[in-house]
């Protein structure tokens, strides 16, 4: 999963889109031994207007395939991790 956020964040941070990672991986890192908090899927929070349509416009035009959740909340899978 570590290896995936990586890769994701290369995309993101090319594309010009800063991130916040939640609960999962991040909390994880705190925890005695990281797997205790073993996550999942990598929930990912974009906090600049606008950003939430153009991440998922550019996703798109990359050929992920995107599950919406509603306004605020899409799904994706990369390198075998689920974002959401």
């Amino acid at each position: 999963m570590i290896k995936a956020l990586g890769n994701l964040a290369k995309e993101y941070n090319k594309a010009n889109f800063p991130f916040c990672i939640l609960k999962g991986l991040s909390v994880g890192v705190n925890y005695p031994s990281p797997l205790l908090r073993n996550s999942g899927d990598i929930d990912i929070y974009l906090y600049k207007k606008g950003d939430y349509k153009r991440a998922t416009a550019y996703f798109q035009s990359k050929g992920y395939k995107i599950s919406h959740g509603g306004r605020v909340h899409n799904q994706f899978t990369k390198d075998g991790a689920s974002f959401f």
